[in-house]
């Protein structure tokens, strides 16, 4: 019985390593044919939907205004804010400003103010970002829009958060790059599932074919997952691989804020393409099968004395390619400085990972914000 377990074991490991460096050679493949050149000129409508982010838009007003790019517009759509964001915009008279009354739309989410900034933006590029990120340059509305060229019409951008030094800001960027390394992944190999909304950019012409359905407007967010469900393909879809095409934001400060925040994010995983469901729960449920059945295994070890002879070998074997899978995807894309202690935030990751996804199902929010 121990050996059947432990040939399990070995296969689990091998699908998780296998999986990870899969995506991270698609990747790589991919960054190596980019070139640095920033030429990107099409007039472009930054779209920004905030609800009582006054303190945030004092900072992120100015840093968009400084981008190095000849033509765009600034789209904000205030959802209801009363915290003063209508003063703040008067400083701003080249900006569209998009007021949604309180008694306007209730039980929407963020969707419903989307759509006012799309239909407000008076150019066919759209790039969406929140009140609450940060351009990684002055450079990131030409990096964010090269990619729109042979066809494409979604450009993926990648937002890390910038985290305490701490073990929830550690857990943040595992979980981070481990997100990032999935959806660019995924995407580059033609089966795109979903973005980060405070880093993507769309034609409006696309954007304007969407039509939310009842099941999803009752999901207060996941409208960046659920545009990508159902606008983006293959052929369509490209990722922004450039650190200066990046935004960042500041993490959720404790446990509970950022439980708050996987939930909403998690709710629209019941409406992806049963073909992502079945790809993303396989390697997670890969995952928590293999820490089970290490934790058990050398519980009985313990209990016993005596180990079966390449549970060690098994153990510091998967643990020392699982560090490696994180350095490579660290050092391609700079999303996790603490990958040399993979395994504790692979572990870490695994748990939350599994929990709120099952709390997502059961457990539904009304706001957005």
């Amino acid at each position: 019985m121990v050996s059947i377990l432990i040939v399990i074991l070995i296969l689990l490991c091998c699908y998780v390593i296998i999986y990870q460096l899969w995506l991270l050679a698609v990747i790589n493949r991919d960054i190596q044919t980019i070139r640095l050149v920033r030429t990107s000129s099409r007039p472009v409508s930054i779209v920004v939907c905030a609800r009582n982010e006054l303190e945030n838009l004092k900072v992120l007003m100015p840093l968009l205004l400084q981008q190095k790019y000849p033509s765009f517009e600034i789209v904000l759509v205030d959802d209801g804010s009363d915290d003063g964001t209508p003063t703040l915009i008067q400083q701003y008279p080249d900006l569209t400003y998009v007021r949604i009354p309180p008694e306007e739309k209730v039980g929407l989410g963020k969707k419903y103010a989307l759509q006012k900034g799309i239909e407000a933006a008076k150019n066919e590029i759209i790039l969406l970002t929140d009140a609450d990120c940060r351009p990684a340059s002055v450079y990131w509305l030409t990096e964010m829009t090269n990619p729109l060229q042979d066809g494409k019409d979604i450009v993926l951008g990648i937002s890390p958060y910038r985290t305490p030094h701490s073990l929830l800001g550690a857990l943040v960027a595992y979980e981070t790059a481990q997100t990032a390394l999935q959806y660019t992944g995924y995407a580059i190999a033609g089966m795109p599932y979903m973005s980060v909304g405070r880093n993507v950019c769309y034609r409006k012409t696309l954007l304007q074919t969407k039509r939310w359905n009842a099941q999803e407007l009752n999901i207060a967010s996941g409208d960046d997952d659920l545009m990508i469900q159902s606008l983006a393909n293959g052929q369509n879809t490209t990722v922004c691989f450039s650190p200066s095409g990046y935004t960042y934001s500041k993490s959720a400060a404790t446990f509970r804020e950022w439980f708050r925040q996987k939930l909403r994010h998690y709710e629209s995983g019941a409406l992806y393409q049963s073909k992502h469901q079945w790809l993303l729960g396989s390697v997670l449920i890969a995952r928590a099968i293999a820490y089970l059945l290490f934790i058990c295994i050398g519980i009985a070890g313990l209990i016993s004395g005596d180990f079966p002879s390449l549970f060690w070998p098994v153990f510091w074997g998967y643990t020392l390619l699982l560090t490696i899978t994180q350095g490579l995807l660290h050092n391609i894309l700079s999303l996790n400085k603490y990958w040399p202690l993979a395994l504790f935030f692979d572990f870490l990751y695994c748990i939350f990972t599994v929990v709120l996804g099952l709390l997502s199902r059961y457990k539904s929010t009304v706001n957005w914000k």
